[in-house]
């Protein structure tokens, strides 16, 4: 039986099937599997926190999030963009019917919220500089 957890052997926020599918399918970069897992992160988190989480914090916690990754996932090779790859992750994270309704719980906590982007070095948003990994 599949839990809207899921397995993730390492504790890290990223599911293992979605670790290995981020691995699988962009080998060769390294800015992208580290920006695509850190929205993997933020996806699963939303999922996990739908149900317990007010529409303030659902705000918070996307603006939090949304404004360091735009930063991170700008990092990230256009090839890669081109690839959807925004989109098949969040597919993957999404994978069951339970999952899906989840994030749709959180997203619609989020009804009309903007968000202010972060302004701070890419690096800082990301928690890791994209500059220095491989493409």
């Amino acid at each position: 039986m599949r839990t809207l957890a899921g397995i993730d052997s390492d504790k890290d926020g990223t599911r293992d099937d979605v670790q290995r599918f981020i691995a699988e399918t962009w080998p060769q970069s390294e800015r992208a599997r580290k920006a695509l897992t850190l929205l993997a992160q933020s996806f699963q988190a939303e999922i996990l926190m739908a149900d317990t989480a007010t529409s303030e914090e659902a705000r918070a916690y996307g603006q939090d999030v949304t404004a360091k990754l735009v930063g991170c996932l700008a990092s990230v090779d256009d090839a890669i963009v081109q690839e959807r790859a925004l989109e098949r992750v969040t597919i993957k994270v999404t994978n069951t019917p339970d999952r899906y309704a989840k994030s749709e719980k959180f997203n619609k906590l989020l009804h009309g919220s903007g968000f202010v982007l972060d302004k701070s070095p890419v690096a800082e948003q990301c928690g890791y500089d994209p500059t220095k990994l491989t493409d």
